[in-house]
């Protein structure tokens, strides 16, 4: 039987150019033109030799470099290396994704109401009865009447169900609307496939996931998603949990296959761009943005931070006469502000070819970048004196363990009465606790703002010396409104009087300060132990990730804490209610006892005759 002739694989490799492959020399010659040492490189053949027809040939591939050699007299060949192309893409996706941020808001908010349904529709399926119900859970989020919904859950029990009231969404239950389940029955699971709809007047690919709440990772072209409620989960996990996205991937990727029998492709990329785009889209919504057609890029600096309803604020929630109430009574309206720096908020330099997009300029918690860095590089030689003693050795130590570090910490500037941040009120330290960095946040987050001041700082002994002086040179939009500097009152937090210096223990003391009340400054201490479990995984960001990941920190804080107010406020009152009951029996029953006392003295004293004078003397 004669041998099967053997037939030559197709590869890319066209191996019959191994005869006529070229090699690159480079030869190194000392001070006496003596050739010490030969190195020989074999050139990689050409892209050229694939087949016309290959697919490979049709799209050129990012890892291919053309190579040029050329050839000296003396015999050493030169070859030159172009660099590989790159795609805008690919290396920015959220430069690319800014251009379609308004067109995600608003997809997003129209899933937030009923879309396109009128309050006549009928149900789709039967036809019949008004469509109200809607499930959070299911594909699409299609609006049903009660009877279809009950039918189309009956494999899915637990999914949560919403009912359209005529102004909002009201959650119900499947219980509710009559679902009885049945225990032994059969689930089945079937693959799905994704065609998008080619309709003329049809929206993008990319609109049409949105509005089957799933979000894509590239408006271009997408082909991975993400479940909004599974980054509802995510979005919920990292900000109480402090869980990261390496970690949460890792988790959907042991769910897939715990056995890591098959390969599953690597997503956390995709899915850390989907987070940053998320967490700014909610930011967005939060505060009343999208519903104008040019409102975002217009988003005026502090608009997406939550303000403190309970500070004073002129035209809301005072009276128009509170400047002319008495002086005894003036501490009521206050604006009571703290500053503090963290400095394990640390951020180390990371070096990257992709372009680091900020999408909050200055628009929550953390001033706009482009104006602070240029004050900060003109003011960063500045001399700062320092008048105490007790913290020279704390300030040096903050400025040490600086290498490969874009940021030391953070500057914050918060609500010291009702511990708050304040808008505009937060920014990187690059080195140390610089005068020039607190000065331009906290003047950022006390604009507009007309009332007396009660500020409360570290090193208010030294920081406020010349803190008018150093006013003048900031930007001319940056200026404080208060009518007289007599109107500042600044003070140092109970807890760190106890390092400064003797002569600074009375004129610095919150207890001798008229209207500080029960101030003791420390709020803003608070405030940062709830932002350092975040500081590991954000030190390892990017600069605008990192700012992105704080601000939405931040608008998650001040909101619980606002939250938090309906159920603390009836309890602080009832409290206070019976603690001033009970003050005030007591001081009547103290003044009664010294009053009966004083005139016990009065009477056991009997009047004395003497030659001379008269005196009174006492038998107690």
């Amino acid at each position: 039987m004669p041998k099967r002739k053997k037939t030559q694989p197709v590869e890319l490799y066209d191996h019959t150019l191994e005869r006529n492959r070229a090699t690159a020399s480079t030869v190194e010659i000392d001070v006496a033109n003596r050739r010490i040492k030969l190195n020989k490189r074999v050139l990689k053949p050409k892209v050229d030799s694939l087949p016309p027809d290959s697919p490979a040939s049709t799209y050129p591939s990012p890892e291919a470099e053309t190579q040029q050699i050329t050839e000296d007299d003396v015999g050493v060949v030169v070859f030159a290396t172009s660099r590989a192309k790159r795609y805008a893409n690919s290396d920015s996706p959220l430069l690319t994704w800014l251009q379609y941020w308004s067109s995600y808001l608003r997809e997003l908010l129209r899933r937030k109401g009923r879309g396109t349904v009128e309050d006549s529709s009928c149900c789709p399926m039967c036809h019949r009865t008004r469509a109200v119900m809607r499930c959070r859970e299911c594909f699409g989020g299609t609006l049903l009447c009660g009877c279809c919904c009950v039918e189309n859950h009956r494999q899915h029990p637990l999914h949560r169900i919403e009912e359209w009231t005529g102004d909002f969404f009201k959650k119900t239950s499947l219980r509710k609307l009559g679902l009885v389940m049945h225990l032994g029955a059969h689930n089945t699971q079937l693959p799905v496939a994704v065609n998008f709809c080619g309709c003329r007047h049809n929206l993008a690919g990319y609109q049409q996931l949105l509005r089957a709440s799933w979000y894509p990772a590239t408006p271009l072209n997408p082909e991975t998603c993400v479940t909004i409620e599974l980054l509802e989960l995510f979005h919920l996990l990292n900000l109480q949990g402090n869980t990261t996205i390496y970690d949460f991937v890792k988790v959907m990727e042991m769910t897939t296959d715990g056995w890591l029998l098959e390969r599953i492709p690597d997503r956390q990329q995709s899915f850390t761009t989907v987070v940053q785009e998320w967490r700014h889209l909610c930011m967005l919504m939060r505060a009343g943005q999208g519903h104008e057609p040019d409102d975002i890029p217009t988003t005026k600096p502090g608009k997406l931070a939550v303000q403190c309803r309970a500070c004073p604020h002129p035209g809301y929630n005072l009276p128009d006469n509170f400047r002319d109430i008495p002086k005894g009574h003036s501490y009521l309206y206050w604006q009571t502000v703290a500053v503090d720096c963290n400095f394990r908020l640390k951020n180390r330099y990371r070096h990257s070819n992709n372009l680091d997009v900020t999408l909050s300029h200055g628009w929550a918690y953390f001033v706009e970048q482009k104006g602070y860095l240029e004050y900060v590089k003109r003011h960063a030689n500045q001399q700062e004196m320092s008048t105490c003693a007790g913290f020279q050795a704390m300030l040096q130590a903050n400025l040490k363990k600086a290498k490969g570090l874009n940021a030391m910490g953070v500057v914050g500037v918060a609500c010291s009465r009702h511990e708050l941040w304040r808008p505009n009120g937060m920014e990187d330290l690059q080195r140390g606790e610089r005068q020039c960095n607190v000065d331009y946040v906290l003047v950022a987050a006390l604009l507009g703002v007309t009332l007396r001041l009660l500020i409360t700082y570290d090193i208010a002994c030294q920081y406020f010396k010349l803190f008018w002086t150093r006013m003048l040179g900031l930007p001319a939009g940056m200026r404080l409104a208060i009518p007289s500097i007599k109107q500042v009152v600044t003070k140092v937090p109970k807890g760190h009087l106890r390092a400064h210096e003797d002569a600074c223990q009375g004129p610095f003391l919150l207890n001798y300060t008229n209207g500080a009340t029960e101030t003791d400054g420390e709020g803003i201490e608070r405030l940062w132990s709830w932002l350092n479990k975040a500081a590991h995984s954000a030190k390892e960001m990017m600069q605008a990730s990192r700012t992105n990941c704080w601000d939405n920190f931040a608008v998650i804080q001040t909101g619980g804490r606002h939250l938090g107010c309906a159920i603390f406020l009836p309890v602080a009152c009832s409290t206070l209610s019976s603690w001033r009951k009970h003050s005030v029996r007591n001081f009547k029953r103290s003044t009664l006892v010294s009053e009966n006392m004083h005139r016990k003295k009065l009477t056991a004293g009997k009047p004395c005759l003497k030659i001379g004078r008269t005196t009174t003397r006492n038998r107690a």
